[in-house]
């Protein structure tokens, strides 16, 4: 494998000038430049990641986490946090931990272990600890989502109260009462929107119709939760999913039984992916600024990266939209 001296060498330069050619840093001549960037073409010369790390304090990487790849909500975030990661010259690491602890935990050592300047996750099963010790030994964390505030992240997250409040006084301003609400463990404020905005219209939510399904696939998840209501007595009219693909799911099971969607049950999701506006008529959802989420991310991060600065649990919160499609009407 090429060194940086062997490229000085064929170059004809000191390592100290191919260096600079390679962060662009300091004056370097156009010939100079030229015959530095053709030896690293010929011996295809790759930057030693934990030298460039020893010398210049920055190893020029960062990671990104996401809790499922199959959810196009995450496509989007990375795309907005891969666009000014490569605009500012860094590499970007991408990890799926699927919600599993153990991954989440492998992932924080293996950052350790690969000297990352900086990392942007989502919220956590477990691991708080681990990634505040990575945070107190100079790699820069930011959250999506929430995170304890005994530990002083800085968070990036969605009004989820709000956009959970959207979606569920929509159904009621429709004449549903009884509405099922599919959740997750890190949907609790979507929760807290759904039964605020219950409690405000007089509605008493049935706990028979709240449903907290956390081992199946999100698809996955739709089907078990409606073969579960249809076994009631007196199933809902209305089913508000955490997410569209959990919402996707639930439009797919209704239809396997008989029943269709709105004409028989009213469906809302949220996030609003990209099929959320194909399916049929289009499903009603609670919009996201996906690709402003990562991009607003990224450059807050890049921007402690560059200050040399810890967290300072500051939180900064985006606010939702509801788009109102074909998968709901009046009750």
């Amino acid at each position: 494998m090429a060194t940086i001296a062997d490229v000085a060498k064929r170059a004809g330069v000191a390592p100290s000038t191919v260096s600079r050619v390679l962060n662009e840093s300091g004056y370097v001549s156009k010939e100079t430049r030229r015959r530095v960037l053709a030896a690293v073409k010929e011996l295809n010369y790759v930057p030693n990641v934990h030298a460039e790390r020893l010398r210049t304090g920055t190893s020029k990487t960062i990671a990104f986490v996401v809790t499922e790849f199959t959810n196009p909500f995450w496509a989007e975030v990375a795309r907005g946090v891969e666009d000014v990661v490569w605009q500012n010259g860094y590499d970007l690491i991408l990890r799926n931990t699927a919600g599993d602890p153990e991954r989440e935990l492998a992932s924080i050592r293996g950052f350790r272990r690969r000297q990352v300047d900086g990392a942007i996750f989502p919220w956590l099963q477990e691991g708080w600890a681990e990634l505040k010790a990575l945070d107190d030994e100079g790699v820069s964390i930011v959250v999506l989502g929430h995170a304890p505030e005994e530990y002083g992240f800085d968070v990036f997250t969605i009004d989820n109260v709000r956009g959970g409040y959207l979606a569920t006084e929509h159904l009621l301003q429709l004449g549903h009462k009884r509405i099922a609400f599919i959740s997750a463990d890190f949907t609790r404020e979507r929760e807290r929107g759904y039964r605020m905005a219950m409690e405000k219209y007089g509605v008493t939510p049935d706990e028979t119709l709240v449903f907290r399904e956390y081992a199946a696939p999100e698809l996955e998840r739709g089907e078990i939760v409606v073969r579960r209501l249809l076994d009631q007595d007196d199933p809902p009219t209305a089913i508000f999913a955490y997410n569209d693909v959990t919402a996707i799911g639930v439009w797919m099971e209704l239809e396997k039984q008989g029943l269709r969607v709105p004409d028989d049950v009213s469906l809302v999701g949220f996030d609003d992916i990209p099929m959320a506006s194909l399916i049929r008529n289009g499903l009603t959802t609670v919009a996201l600024p996906h690709y402003e989420y990562g991009r607003t991310a990224a450059e807050f991060l890049l921007r402690r990266i560059a200050e040399r600065s810890g967290s300072s649990g500051r939180s900064v919160t985006m606010q939702p939209e509801l788009i109102i499609r074909g998968s709901t009407r009046p009750c």
